[in-house]
């Protein structure tokens, strides 16, 4: 943003307004900070914040209709299971055909 103190012949044909050890005005020279502040932080978070907000108003409409995106919650192929096959058996084996906990 400031001009070197000797101009060539063709910087000066490249940009007939530089002068000599000159500091420009224009916002990138003042607050070189900026362009970095607005398109690394600023503008990615915009950007997040309007696809979450897109996503959520797909989900809505989707769920309120004809859940499509949601087959897997309303028809699953198969159950999951966090349990294994013996303590399966022991649970059943420990509720009575009722509901009722068997006292041993």
């Amino acid at each position: 943003c400031c001009y070197p103190g000797l101009i060539t012949y063709q910087d000066r044909l490249d940009n007939h307004t530089a002068r000599p050890c000159h500091t420009h005005t224009k916002l990138s020279c003042l607050k070189p900070w900026d362009t970095a502040l607005t398109y690394g932080i600023i503008l990615p978070w915009i950007i997040i914040a309007i696809a979450v907000v897109l996503l959520a108003i797909v989900l809505m409409v989707d769920w309120r209709k004809d859940k499509k995106l949601f087959l897997h919650v309303d028809n699953p192929v198969d159950l999951i299971r966090s349990q294994t096959k013996d303590q399966i058996e022991r649970r059943r084996l420990s509720i009575s055909p009722v509901g009722e906990v068997r006292k041993f």
